[in-house]
């Protein structure tokens, strides 16, 4: 009995200072927007190797502008295995590269009417990404899409891209109508147009 207790005494003697030896003094507790919105704009942008050597040559097999026959393992050949990988790797890294990040950003700053320009720019710059995963894809997740950490939906929906692109023509209409030229934005942080709501 008194060997246990002992035991009890030694267990919760090393709790001191636990927790702040295991905090990463590097994290952050909420996200910075525009840094976020940074990264999923380059990655967006296909600088991140997603899209092949090029974005063009990703349309040029997928979208099967160019093709090759079945015995000849080309990019463009659908139907061999081997190049099943090429036109995937779009697809498995817009949700987390640019989708999730978007939502992040959306996120964070719907709340704040001092930063109505940050959050249309990022309602645009979703839709542009969605436009593109539905231009090579089809039916993708977009109603459900990067809700596996808000409301853990880790299987979204496939929504019909006859749908899809209304939706994003509305959304589209609706963020570059809020622009206000009065309020701030991205600034440096916009890769493409450094930060101009006019442009």
């Amino acid at each position: 009995m008194l060997s246990a207790a002992a035991a009890v005494l030694l267990l919760s003697s090393c709790d001191k200072g636990y927790k702040d030896l295991n905090t990463n003094p590097d994290a952050v507790s909420k996200p910075t927007p525009q840094y976020v919105f940074t990264l999923a704009e380059y990655y967006g942008a296909g600088a991140g190797g997603h899209y092949g050597s090029s974005s063009s040559d990703l349309l040029l097999g997928t979208m099967q502008y160019t093709t090759s026959y079945n015995d000849v393992a080309g990019f463009g050949s659908k139907y061999i295995q081997s190049q099943v990988q090429a036109s995937a790797g779009a697809f498995s890294a817009a949700y987390p590269d640019e989708i999730n990040q978007l939502n992040i950003v959306i996120k964070s700053v719907k709340t704040d009417p001092s930063k109505a320009n940050w959050l249309a720019i990022a309602r645009i710059w979703r839709t542009y990404c969605f436009m593109r995963l539905t231009d090579l894809y089809g039916d993708v997740p977009y109603t459900q899409a990067g809700l596996g950490y808000d409301s853990a939906v880790y299987k979204p929906a496939y929504d019909p891209q006859s749908t899809i692109y209304p939706s994003l023509l509305s959304e589209l209409d609706a963020a570059a109508q809020s622009l206000d030229a009065t309020k701030t934005y991205y600034g440096s942080s916009d890769l493409i147009y450094g930060g101009s709501a006019a442009q």
